[in-house]
């Protein structure tokens, strides 16, 4: 998770956290406590408790037809903490008979009032966390309780079920390249797959040249033939995969992150091209009308996601202000079912549905040179995905200060691709853009956009925007941001605006960093070509 844009934080989230520290929980039971604790009585008078316990004792003690009634507004802090209203006393009578003056209407003009001698006494401010609230809010207000949720994707398994890391790895890379079937089973294929690279030993290399009367090299080239041939399908697919990437023994995390982006591609995923083969008539003319339109902004092929499994952790929480900038985020208490007081994170798995889309690579690696920004272009196919692998983090949009000089560029394309298709969304779909989350493989490079509805109820909009929409939410995406209505301030200016691309910070997990217009449409202030320019569709 990213606390960065917070002013603050909690001692409950530390720089550097032991994992430990936390504990997981999937909620199945809610308690409910009375609160807030500023009571009027019928009486004439308003009291505040320090807890509930107390409250009851003093009704223990009331009268028979005291009538007591909770008064429903608290000040909050920026800071993360909440009072109930603060009842001041009255120089002569104390607490006897202290009332609150509401007849304004207006919260701002309540005061605090002496029912006996008639008294002004205070404003409803007071203090909480150190600050001094001049006001209040009623209780069930959206800014008490700003709950911070972060949405997963989980994949159906965890990398290390699969078994050894120095086999699992190079299948894993072997399979993303083509050298092993797509329906291959990783999980299943490891437990007799050894990805050991071929490499006799240098005495067998020499007895053999000596026996034969060959050169070293000659007689090693023969050996590892003979070795390639004694190799399962899956075995020569790892070693080859290792010689094409021996990097990959080195950085486990490209696995990682290859490994999730194949889960993701699950048994259920349909790609344009196989619907636009497997149909006929004017369904198969609208797939490929699809799949060109798709291919004319730089998107080499989209998928249809039926299953993506979800993990919504709620982490913390503010209150006061939804900006992350202007408040303190705080852990939650410990939780009274965990008896070792750790902080818990408040989890819900669920499922949805989603969009696959996967960027035409060799097009990236031309609008990189186009902006001077690489030299040499490798070849497609095989080349350029490994040019991804070597040169693009798969963590690009949470390192900051990295020496890797694509990953910036490739996530804000990625980024700023995104946000124009969840901006014009809701018509075509029926699904409201704050509903839409990313999940960015910026090593593929690729695009997740899933919804979460909540309760894992699918009303099937990705669906059918796969089947039947596309054209017409593309159409819609070009209309908005080409141009914004915001032009020319929003282009001159970073490129970026709430009606062209930015969205809620709470819905995006990333607040609207990395986005601009530019990458998709150029600059012609500092020459920057667009990836959906003229310049580069015509090449």
């Amino acid at each position: 998770m990213s606390l960065d844009r917070f002013r603050d934080r909690d001692p409950g989230f530390p720089s550097s956290p032991r994992a430990e520290k936390y504990a997981f929980f999937e909620p199945n039971l809610i308690e409910i406590e009375l609160f807030p604790l500023t009571v009027g009585f019928s009486s004439g008078k308003y009291l505040r408790f320090s807890s509930v316990q107390q409250f009851l004792n003093y009704l223990n003690h009331a009268p028979r037809d005291e009538r007591a009634m909770q008064r429903d507004l608290v000040q909050v802090s920026t800071k993360g903490g909440m009072e109930s209203l603060f009842v001041p006393d009255c120089p002569e009578h104390r607490l006897e008979a202290v009332v609150l003056d509401d007849s304004s209407g207006d919260i701002g003009q309540f005061r605090w009032r002496c029912r006996l001698c008639n008294r002004s006494l205070q404003g409803i401010e007071g203090f909480v966390d150190g600050q001094k609230i001049m006001s209040a809010i009623p209780v069930r207000s959206a800014s008490v309780f700003i709950p911070w949720i972060m949405t997963m994707v989980r994949v159906g398994i965890d990398i290390e079920e699969l078994g050894d890391r120095k086999t699992a790895d190079p299948l894993i890379v072997a399979k993303y390249l083509g050298l092993l079937d797509d329906k291959f089973d990783l999980k299943k294929g490891i437990a007799g797959t050894s990805a050991s690279p071929i490499k006799p030993s240098r005495n067998a290399i020499e007895k053999f040249a000596k026996q034969h009367g060959l050169r070293p090299e000659e007689a090693e080239s023969i050996i590892r033939d003979w070795e390639a041939q004694r190799q399962t399908p899956e075995e020569e697919a790892a070693s080859r995969a290792l010689a094409m990437f021996p990097e990959i023994a080195e950085s486990g995390e490209i696995a990682l992150s290859i490994f999730d982006y194949l889960e993701t591609l699950n048994d259920g995923a349909i790609s344009l091209s196989y619907a636009e083969s497997n149909s006929k008539g004017s369904v198969r003319d609208r797939f490929k009308e699809f799949r060109q339109e798709f291919r004319g902004i730089g998107i080499e092929e989209a998928y249809h996601i039926p299953v993506v499994p979800l993990i919504q952790a709620a982490y913390g929480y503010t209150r006061g202000e939804f900006g992350p900038n202007n408040t303190t985020i705080r852990a939650f208490p410990p939780d009274g079912m965990d008896k070792s007081g750790q902080i818990p994170i408040y989890v819900d798995l669920t499922e949805s549905e989603g969009l696959l889309l996967r960027l035409d690579r060799s097009r990236v690696l031309q609008w990189l040179a186009r902006n001077k920004l690489l030299e040499n272009i490798p070849a497609s196919g095989n080349e350029s995905a490994l040019w991804f692998l070597r040169n693009v983090s798969p963590f690009a949009q949470t390192v900051a200060g990295t020496d890797r000089p694509f990953d910036s560029e490739v996530f804000t394309l990625l980024h700023t691709i995104a946000h124009s298709l969840i901006k014009s969304i809701t018509i075509p779909s029926g699904l409201a853009s704050e509903s839409i989350g990313e999940l960015f493989f910026p090593n593929v490079p690729a695009i997740l956009l899933y919804t979460h509805e909540g309760r894992g109820f699918k009303t099937g909009g990705m669906q059918d925007l796969f089947n039947n929409k596309m054209l017409t939410w593309l159409m819609m995406t070009k209309e908005r941001m080409d141009p914004c209505i915001y032009d020319p301030v929003c282009l001159n200016s970073i490129g970026a605006c709430h009606y062209c691309l930015l969205t809620s910070e709470a819905t995006c997990a990333h607040f609207n960093s990395n986005l601009s217009r530019w990458v998709l449409f150029g600059n012609l202030q500092d020459g920057k070509i667009g990836y959906w320019s003229s310049a580069m569709t015509a090449r």
